[in-house]
């Protein structure tokens, strides 16, 4: 800020600077009122530029002209701040349910579409069996078969 109009700052109020803190803080408080903690914490910068018309309008009538107003730090109590933590927590936790049910749903789909190919040619359950037996063979306290097809030749 600076002041503009010398006679009117010194004559117009008292303190021209506290004039122009409590005008700051009136407009922030009204600016926090209207506002959600997400907003709030996500668009500091934007409620400064609002706080600038109102600020700016008053230092006008007390000959200072205000160039800036910014929020630069949001400090939340204590118990608000635990709710606020509480709240993005359950929505991380309502995300990631979400995302584990998408999941499932999806695995679903895939198991039904392979239950119709398999409906249709039985031969491939076969199939499936024989390599799902030679992939587990590795795995410890699995059994593994051998299968003697047609020719007396194991499968390799």
């Amino acid at each position: 800020m600076r002041v503009t109009d010398p006679p009117r700052a010194v004559h117009e109020a008292e303190s021209y600077e506290h004039e122009l803190y409590v005008a700051t803080q009136l407009a922030l408080r009204a600016a926090v009122a209207e506002t959600g903690i997400d907003d709030l914490l996500e668009r500091k910068l934007q409620i400064g530029e609002g706080l600038l018309e109102v600020v700016a309008a008053r230092g006008e009538s007390l000959g200072v002209e205000v160039d800036a107003v910014e929020v630069r730090d949001v400090i939340l109590p204590g118990d608000l701040r635990a709710a606020f933590a509480e709240m993005v927590r359950a929505r991380a936790e309502g995300r990631a349910a979400l995302e584990r049910a998408r999941g499932e749903s999806a695995a679903l789909r895939n198991l039904a579409n392979a239950a119709r190919v398999i409906e249709g040619n039985p031969a491939l359950m076969n199939l499936r069996i024989l390599q799902a037996m030679s992939q587990e063979q590795g795995v410890p306290g699995t059994t593994r078969f051998v299968v003697n097809l047609p020719g007396g030749q194991p499968p390799t």
